[in-house]
């Protein structure tokens, strides 16, 4: 006679739906690095067109944020990686830059938006959501 419990599916239910919720947490967390990867490489872009248009000390501490912003944002996407592809990660990483970068030129520099601009980004944003799809 065996002293073993017996191995029956409601004794492991618990142990498995835990153990699927926590790697769809984590999955969750490495995505939301990915996007404020994302941000921060925007952020690094801001600045430095705030380091393009100061001088002095303000154009050292733009450019001490410029560095601070790539590298968290270098740093966040290799956490990224953990979890993701690296060809999806990076696809969708430049993708916010590249739209959050036209964003920036628009609000900050008063760059004109004309209809192939707008075709062109919307192909960027619909690849990106279809890679995180696919």
């Amino acid at each position: 006679m065996s002293t073993q419990t017996p191995d029956l599916w409601f004794f492991h239910s618990d142990a498995h739906f835990r153990r699927a919720r926590t790697k769809k947490s984590e999955a969750m967390i490495h995505f939301l690095a990915l996007l404020l990867a994302g941000c921060c490489e925007v952020s690094g872009v801001f600045f430095i067109n705030k380091f393009e248009k100061s001088s002095g000390v303000k154009k050292w501490a733009n450019f001490i944020l410029l560095l601070v912003n790539f590298a968290l944002s270098l740093t966040l996407l290799s956490y990224a990686m953990q979890t993701i592809a690296m060809s999806v990660a990076y696809a969708i990483w430049t993708g916010i830059g590249a739209v959050g970068a036209v964003l920036v030129g628009v609000v900050f520099n008063n760059e004109k938006v004309n209809l192939e601009k707008a075709l062109f980004l919307s192909l960027i944003i619909f690849s990106v959501v279809m890679l995180k799809i696919v």
